[in-house]
């Protein structure tokens, strides 16, 4: 039971700080496996899409490249409760204040072939 209130942390974690006002947000519905929900999704500048998805019920966590065509990256290949131990998350909060700059700093990163893939949304009280 643990397991499951951890990967809900996460996946809150995620709808409220990372998808939650992204301006170049996708909503394609026809990209997601039935069941699945989108977490963050947004359109890279050469037309690809990403994806990072949960499975119906919490079950997994997916990373989805998609080109024009086709899915280019499925991260990880097998969609079970295991995949949720294959990403890193890692935050950092500060509030700001007279003497301080405020921080919302987030990030996801994970590793496929020997190459580090980073998700981020860094929010500075100044911009």
């Amino acid at each position: 039971m643990a397991r499951k209130e951890t990967y809900s942390t996460l996946t809150a974690c995620f709808m409220l700080v990372l998808a939650a006002g992204n301006p170049s947000e996708i909503r394609s519905e026809s990209l997601l496996q039935p069941g699945e929900t989108s977490i963050l999704s947004f359109s890279l500048e050469d037309g690809r899409q990403v994806f990072l998805c949960a499975g119906e019920d919490e079950e997994y966590l997916t990373f989805r490249l998609w080109t024009t065509d086709s899915l280019a990256v499925q991260y990880p290949a097998v969609l079970d409760t295991s995949s949720w131990h294959l990403f890193e998350y890692s935050f950092y909060f500060r509030g700001g204040g007279a003497a301080n700059l405020g921080l919302d700093l987030n990030w996801l990163a994970f590793e496929i072939d020997s190459v580090m893939y980073t998700m981020y949304d860094e929010y500075y009280s100044e911009d």
